[in-house]
């Protein structure tokens, strides 16, 4: 198998484990097989009204739900202490517990490849980068986040005059580190050995 090709397939893997990419969508084999950039993001969730920040609130804070649940739910099979990371953001009061901060960094590179592969194999004319950003947009990120019930997991704790645009970031830098931990658990060897 082809290197690109190879790692194309370990991210749809990835992307159908998160239900980003649908069943219906068969694994990604080779570059001829990627379907289209916009039939995956259509899956998106329409946005809604953000809630409001308290004002009276000094600070607010989530110490997450069952991470457990959601990573069975999404069919990920992850250890208790990657799904603790994963889940855990800079902003929270925690003491030892460690965040989703690299995580997060090799997530989003990991989606900015793979987007960035999709676009340019789909309109191979234009400017890439512009191309690219509305794919890769923070409130599309938050949007899914959110939809996955990230939100309801993540431990993180904010000023309330940050509230909404805060949570907003905290979602995004799940989405990520799920990402990230997903590639850092099962795909890592694979591409680090096999492809390269």
């Amino acid at each position: 198998m082809h290197r690109a090709s190879a790692l194309l397939f370990s991210s749809s893997v990835i992307l159908r484990k998160l239900h980003v990419l649908p069943p219906s969508v068969p694994a990604i084999s080779s570059l001829h097989t990627i379907s289209s950039l916009r039939t995956l993001l259509s899956f998106l969730p329409q946005s809604s009204s953000p809630p409001t920040a308290t004002p009276d609130v000094e600070s607010v804070t989530s110490d997450g739900g069952d991470t457990r649940e959601i990573a069975t739910r999404l069919g990920l099979d992850l250890s208790d202490s990657l799904l603790t990371q994963v889940f855990t953001h800079k902003s929270y009061k925690h003491g030892f517990l460690p965040t989703n901060e690299r995580l997060e960094t090799i997530g989003r590179r990991f989606l900015e490849f793979y987007v960035t592969d999709r676009v340019d194999k789909e309109q191979p004319e234009g400017d890439l980068p512009i191309l690219i950003k509305p794919h890769l947009e923070h409130t599309r990120m938050a949007r899914l986040g959110k939809a996955m019930g990230l939100g309801k997991v993540v431990r993180y704790t904010l000023p309330a005059s940050t509230e909404v645009a805060g949570k907003n970031s905290v979602l995004v830098t799940a989405f990520h580190a799920l990402i990230g931990a997903i590639y850092h658990d099962k795909a890592r060897y694979y591409c680090l050995n096999v492809l390269f």
